[in-house]
């Protein structure tokens, strides 16, 4: 955001028919030409290299959305994806149209409605499950390659800020192949992966992917302790907070976490007695009970905000209500449990 901020904005506060005038020329209209229709590969990654420079300004971006060159950059990507290049010219012009789209659709307006509806996100999210069985593209060099997933990931992200991106990404699986950058080598590809997911989440239905393919992936990463940039962090715990709003998500990641006291007061707050209450019952292993005990000892001990946005909405209606008052108000038969765990020939102190 910082970055965006300090980004030359060229022509983009005059009217949008004065640019329109004095920027169009023929040179992006021509480029989109040779993209599509020159065969000499060193061509088209000199195309889509001058397609990427246009985009380092806010007006280029918008330039590049008007003119109509995001239609053919699309065109083009959904003829030769979701097959992984297998030349260095060919995947250095993958790299650059996908910077480029990644500049439009953050910094122009409409910059993603040319992308949608033409099964662009569909080949696009083809390529990457493609990409992660290798691990990365052989035809390239290793910083490239990492980039190039990277830009991947960060034009779903974007295109997930739209209710028809995020559509189109949980109509081809979305979710569960983004999952599986979770746990790439690059922090940067783990970060856009995060971003791809959060705005996923906004829909019931990326809500339930995540619950079936992603638990695993953000608890490590939740876990993982100063290796991961603050940034991801944040973002993950916030993708977790949305995804919760989801009952049966919320409980399971509550288990999975179970053991990280400071992670569920982080993610939740005193709202996580409501969330690890189930695992008090006597259904549950003897080990599982104890340590919800635990758990529950240290809320009912100690007040915490959690998400003061109070998603997911189980959370204290009343600032002054104690953690006692919620405990009893929203965790089903919570004194029950705890006298039942009594009785337990091997029950811990707490």
């Amino acid at each position: 955001i910082g970055g965006r901020s300090l980004m030359p904005i060229g022509n983009t506060l005059m009217a949008k028919k004065l640019t329109s005038a004095m920027g169009s020329g023929a040179t992006l209209p021509r480029l989109a030409k040779l993209l599509i229709a020159c065969p000499d590969e060193a061509v088209r990654m000199n195309v889509a290299r001058a397609m990427q420079s246009v985009t380092i300004f806010r007006d280029g971006c918008q330039q590049v959305v008007d003119q109509g060159t995001v239609k053919s950059i699309a065109q083009y990507l959904k003829g030769t994806l979701p097959d992984i290049p297998t030349t260095e010219p060919l995947s250095l012009c993958l790299l650059y149209l996908l910077q480029t789209l990644g500049a439009v659709t953050m910094y122009a307006n409409g910059g993603m409605r040319d992308l949608f509806k033409v099964d662009f996100i569909k080949v696009l999210l083809g390529f990457l499950q493609r990409a992660s069985k290798e691990g990365r593209l052989p035809s390239m060099a290793p910083a490239d390659s990492v980039e190039t997933l990277r830009q991947a990931l960060r034009v779903l992200w974007h295109c997930g800020n739209d209710p028809q991106g995020r559509k189109e990404t949980l109509q081809s699986e979305g979710v569960r192949i983004i999952t599986l950058y979770l746990g790439a080598s690059d922090p940067k590809v783990r970060e856009a992966a995060v971003c791809a997911l959060n705005v996923a989440s906004l829909e019931t239905q990326g809500k339930r992917d995540i619950f079936e393919h992603s638990q695993e992936g953000l608890a490590a990463l939740l876990q993982s302790g100063e290796t991961e940039t603050p940034y991801l962090h944040e973002t993950c715990v916030q993708l977790v907070r949305c995804a919760s709003e989801l009952p049966v998500f919320r409980f399971a990641f509550a288990r999975r976490i179970l053991a990280a006291t400071k992670l569920l007061e982080k993610i939740y707050g005193t709202a996580a007695l409501a969330a690890i209450g189930p695992l008090l019952q006597p259904k549950e292993e003897l080990a599982v009970r104890q340590k919800a005990a635990e758990v529950t000892l240290h809320f009912l001990e100690t007040q915490s905000d959690g998400d003061l946005i109070k998603v997911p909405p189980v959370c204290p209606t009343d600032d002054g209500q104690s953690s006692a008052d919620f405990a009893l108000e929203e965790c089903v038969d919570i004194l029950h449990n705890l006298v039942s765990l009594l009785h337990e020939d091997s029950a811990n102190p707490a």
